[in-house]
């Protein structure tokens, strides 16, 4: 018996304790560091997200489906990715005009970011962000890889290269992919 109310003696005080941790710890993260709100959305699954929610054919029928339930603008998540899906013309030019800077940010992998080699910068792959140094090698990039004088120059290699793929293709034609 004097176990039972020693262990109730425990029990109280650190509820309390918890719950006050809790409150001043609520208080004391700035808001900065807060999560900013998110639009409304399906509760995701633990470790696959939402993915259940559009299906195994016709994700559009799904998305408009989800649509109806919480609105044109909604919140996915795809494993652990967050996904925002605006499925109304007034939500897509808020997402592609209004906040494009802010929703445009490159999920660019750990394994990705190599700083140690020499082409990590010329590769548009490797950046986080849409920043200045971003458009700088995007503007290189069209304008010496990229220009209509360029492309019809190599208008020949390309075409060599789809009839050689063509030619592939039609080899591989009625065999099975166990070669």
């Amino acid at each position: 018996m004097a176990l039972i109310t020693g262990e109730t003696n425990l029990f109280f005080p650190l509820i309390i304790l918890s719950l006050l941790y809790l409150i001043i710890s609520k208080l004391i993260t700035p808001k900065s560091k807060r999560r900013p709100p998110l639009p409304p959305g399906p509760s995701p699954w633990p470790i696959f997200g939402n993915i259940f929610e559009l299906g195994k054919s016709l994700p559009h029928i799904a998305l408009a489906n989800l649509a109806q339930v919480h609105g044109p603008l909604m919140m996915l998540k795809l494993g652990a990715r967050p996904l925002i899906v605006g499925s109304s013309p007034a939500a897509a030019r808020e997402i592609l005009k209004t906040h494009d800077q802010a929703l445009s940010g490159r999920a660019v992998a750990n394994s990705l970011q190599v700083k140690g080699s020499k082409f990590h910068n010329l590769s548009l792959g490797f950046f986080d962000e849409c920043d200045d140094p971003w458009k700088r090698v995007r503007s290189v990039y069209k304008s010496e890889f990229f220009s209509s004088k360029i492309l019809d120059a190599q208008t020949e290699v390309r075409e060599n290269k789809i009839m050689g793929l063509v030619k592939y293709l039609g080899s591989k034609e009625g065999q099975s992919g166990e070669n």
